[in-house]
C-alpha cells in the first residue's frame, strides 16, 4: 500500500521510501497535489495537522474514491497544539517529527530531516515510544503519526515524549467513517 503524506509548506525534496512518500505543498496547490499523487498510484493520502479537514473535504470532493486522512489531535494535546500554533505564528523556531510505519526500519528509527522537521520510519509501537522520548529530549514538541501507525502507537509516542517534557502534542491521521 502506497501512502502519500502532504504537509503545507514550500516545496522541497520529498521523502520517498517506495511505500511512503512525504511531500510539501503550498496551500493553494494542496488539492492539485493530492489529485496528482492519487493519479500516480497513491492508495492513501494523509494530510498534516496544519492542513486539516477543510482541504480534506475539498480533496474528497475532487477525488471521491480516494482514501484521504487528516491528522487530528486528542483532548490531551489541545493546549499544547494551541501553544505550538501561537509560537509558529509568532515566528519562533520549532521542531516537529512525522513518524510513519515501516516494519523493516531499525528499532532506533530511520530518520531524514527537512528543515526543522524530522521524518522517522519506525517498525512498531515500542520503537515509536523510544524515538519520541529521544526526539522530545532534543526539543521536538509536535509529533504526527502516519502510514499505518494507529492509536496504540500514538499512546506510545505520547508516553515516551511525556517522560521528558510536558508540552508535547501528538496527532494521528484519521479517516472519514465509511458510514458517512
Amino acid at each position: 500500500m502506497r501512502t502519500v503524506v502532504i504537509y503545507e509548506g514550500p516545496e522541497i525534496d520529498p521523502v520517498d521510501t517506495g511505500e511512503v512518500r512525504i511531500i510539501a505543498s503550498p496551500h493553494d496547490l494542496l488539492v492539485q497535489r493530492a489529485i496528482e499523487e492519487y493519479a500516480g498510484g497513491a492508495d492513501r493520502i494523509e494530510l498534516c495537522g496544519a492542513v486539516g479537514p477543510l482541504p480534506q473535504a475539498a480533496i474528497l470532493d475532487a477525488i471521491p474514491t480516494a482514501a484521504v486522512g487528516a491528522v487530528l489531535y486528542g483532548f490531551e494535546s489541545l493546549d499544547n497544539i494551541a501553544a505550538y500554533k501561537t509560537a509558529y505564528a509568532a515566528g519562533e523556531k520549532l521542531q516537529d517529527a512525522f513518524l510513519y510505519l515501516d516494519r523493516d526500519a531499525p528499532a532506533t528509527g530511520r530518520r531524514q530531516a527537512r528543515g526543522d522537521t524530522t521524518f522517522v520510519a519506525v517498525p512498531d509501537s515500542a520503537a515509536a515510544g523510544q524515538v519520541a522520548e529521544e526526539l522530545a529530549a532534543g526539543g521536538v514538541t509536535l509529533f504526527e503519526l502516519y502510514a499505518g501507525l494507529g492509536p496504540h502507537d500514538a499512546a506510545a509516542v505520547w508516553r515516551g515524549a511525556a517522560r521528558v517534557r510536558s508540552d508535547v502534542a501528538v496527532g494521528l491521521a484519521t479517516y472519514p467513517s465509511p458510514l458517512a
